[in-house]
Parts: C-alpha cells; sequence; structure tokens
C-alpha cells in the first residue's frame, strides 16, 4: 500500500504578482476560483476538486487525521461520524452524574436514619451498598479509581 502525502495539506491560494498586471480582472478572477480548487501539501500539487468546498472539506479531513493510520481511518468505516456526537454524550453524561449526586445524598441521609431510628433493619446494609455503588460510579466517571 502506498503511504499518503505528508502533512499538512491546504487549499491553493493565487498570490497575485507583477506578471499578471497585464491580466484582465476576469482572468485574474478564473486564476484565482482555479486555485481555490487545488490541493497542496507544502508546494507539491496533491489534488484538483471540482469545487472550492471540496478541497477545503478534504483538507480539513486529511489534517485532522494526521497521524492516523490509513488502515485503522479505513477499519473505522464512518465511525468518525460519532465525534459529532461527543458534545451531547458528554451533556448526557454531566446530566447523569449530577442526578447519581444526588442519589448519594440521598442514599447518605437514609443511611443515617436508618442508622439513628432502626439500627437493626435489613435495609442497613442495602443502602450501604447502593451508597458504596454510587460513589464508586462517580470516582470512576470523574477519572477516579474504579
Amino acid at each position: 500500500m502506498i503511504g499518503h502525502v505528508k502533512t499538512p495539506w491546504a487549499v491553493g491560494v493565487f498570490e497575485y504578482r507583477r506578471k499578471y498586471s497585464r491580466w484582465s480582472p476576469e482572468q485574474v478572477a478564473e486564476a484565482r476560483a482555479l486555485e481555490s480548487r487545488k490541493i497542496f501539501s507544502g508546494s507539491q500539487p496533491v489534488a484538483f476538486c471540482e469545487s472550492p468546498g471540496d478541497a477545503a472539506r478534504i483538507v480539513a479531513c486529511v489534517n485532522a487525521c494526521a497521524g492516523i493510520s490509513t488502515d485503522a481511518l479505513e477499519y473505522m468505516n464512518g465511525s468518525l461520524r460519532s465525534v459529532d456526537q461527543m458534545s451531547v454524550v458528554e451533556a448526557q453524561r454531566d446530566e447523569l452524574l449530577a442526578a447519581l449526586e444526588a442519589c448519594k445524598c440521598h442514599l447518605a441521609n437514609s443511611l443515617h436514619l436508618v442508622r439513628v431510628h432502626v439500627p437493626e433493619h435489613h435495609w442497613l446494609t442495602q443502602i450501604a451498598t447502593g451508597l458504596d455503588e454510587a460513589k464508586a460510579a462517580i470516582a470512576k466517571a470523574q477519572g477516579g479509581a474504579s
């Protein structure tokens, strides 16, 4: 398998030079439009695209995937879509973590009440176990030990 051209890639930018001073404004505009459809790695041309938008998207994708092997990208087979969902998942995690924190507080209060008022009740062990599990889950979600 042949490797791809070194990154970063860039979309071409037409640089107006003195030698173009005899060009008409239309010729300059056409040269700019053509250049914005070219993709470069340094000064080496890599590709020519149908539209400037395609060129910009290809460059963004290639640069974003720098350091990831082609085999790994092919293996992912579209799973990069999950990157778009990361903020949604993080928000859900934060909401669930807040709810778990509230449950932990309720369990701690319940454990205290059972210990004070009914110290021999069978719920004592269940509440204590639930409280320990909630604490462990919170610590794991926050990056602590499991």
